[in-house]
């Protein structure tokens, strides 16, 4: 660790050094001729101090931030650099209370949260049975009171993973449409990798260079995606079926449903480390649904309803990220309602699964969030 010094102190220091080899005594006091000359000096020593500081900060990327950690990653153009972010997305439903004629729901419009926290665009998806292509949007025909269109977050990052039916407001005038909500919560929206995390990285990626190892294999998935958990089960296939040289890859990417580009794409990295001769087998992780049941007892002055969203959201929340072959555990149920809502004051009738156990997931599966019943 290098030895900073202040201005305060580098003055003090050179008019200590001053004053040791001089027979005579100097005047350091404030408006004096030698103050003026330390403090010149001194100001000079900061700047070179910081200067030093700022190439051995850029020279090293344990001591980089920001963008300063890009730019030292980019030396080593195989590792990839820092996994960007993604945007949010999911559908939406909007509704009208007429359908004597059709409504155009044109791209570009804009939904958000009921808080006005998130904004989401309309997206297109040329396979919506809605699209209408000369219309650049979705047509709604007469007669028809709903349509579900695609959209997306404004802002890169987890911010956008709402909850469901929290999209309920929308941005200036539709003609022809009277609401919207989102059936269901958005999941895939991830912030840009951390320095932290991309240091790690970079780090775990050096020490597998040789390729072939298990650590090669991590590496190489965790860089098609910062959002992905996975299990891998040494010789077997993916039947279970002790076979030697042979291994199987099981990915999740939050979702319980990943889908296949991604396994593909995980399938590909894989195989660009894995050992000659050997069998990657690449999968996505089956959901194993948790039913979850309970009981709440809210203190008076609090918000039942208010607590059951609390706690169905921290259920929902905690559930969707336990990574691959993770248990649920039964007695953490209790623990996410009360942690959830400060009214909640008894937690009852607590059933997982219909049952009171752990659930237990295979190396092949996921647990995640089935039918959630907060009963008051």
């Amino acid at each position: 660790m290098l030895s900073l010094q202040t201005l305060v102190t580098i003055v003090q220091n050179m008019a200590a050094s001053a004053q040791s080899a001089c027979s005579q005594a100097l005047d350091f006091t404030i408006g004096s001729v030698w103050n003026a000359l330390m403090q010149a000096v001194a100001g000079v020593q900061l700047w070179t101090q910081y200067l030093v500081l700022t190439v051995l900060q850029q020279s090293s990327l344990t001591l980089c931030v920001g963008a300063q950690v890009d730019t030292w990653l980019a030396q080593f153009p195989l590792f990839g650099g820092r996994l960007p972010g993604a945007y949010a997305s999911g559908t939406v439903t909007f509704g009208r209370f007429t359908t004597v004629s059709s409504a155009l729901i044109a791209t570009g419009s804009f939904v958000r949260t009921a808080d006005g926290a998130q904004t989401f665009v309309v997206v297109t998806d040329t396979a919506n049975a809605l699209w209408n292509a000369s219309q650049n949007g979705y047509l709604i025909p007469s007669g028809t009171a709903l349509g579900t269109v695609p959209v997306q977050s404004q802002t890169i990052g987890t911010s956008g993973n709402v909850g469901a039916d929290t999209i309920t407001l929308v941005v200036g005038s539709v003609p022809g449409i009277d609401y919207v909500n989102n059936d269901s919560a958005f999941t895939n929206g991830e912030n840009a990798e951390s320095d932290q995390a991309v240091k790690a990285r970079f780090q775990a990626w050096q020490a597998n260079l040789a390729e072939g190892t298990y650590g090669a294999v991590q590496v190489a998935i965790e860089a098609v995606g910062s959002n992905l958990t996975l299990t891998i089960a040494p010789n077997q296939t993916t039947n279970g079926t002790f076979t030697p040289g042979s291994f199987v890859v099981t990915i999740d990417d939050g979702s319980g449903a990943t889908p296949s580009s991604t396994v593909a794409t995980v399938a590909a990295a894989v195989n660009g480390v894995r050992p000659i001769g050997s069998t990657a087998y690449v999968q996505a992780a089956t959901p194993l649904l948790a039913s979850i049941s309970l009981t709440l007892a809210v203190a008076s002055g609090y918000s039942a309803s208010t607590a059951q969203a609390a706690v169905n959201a921290a259920m929902v929340n905690y559930i969707g990220a336990l990574a691959v072959g993770v248990t649920l555990p039964f007695s953490i149920i209790s623990k996410l309602a009360y942690d959830a809502y400060a009214g909640v004051s008894n937690v009852t009738s607590i059933t997982l699964n219909a049952g009171t156990a752990d659930l237990v997931p295979t190396q092949f599966q996921v647990v995640r969030a089935g039918a959630i019943a907060v009963n008051i």
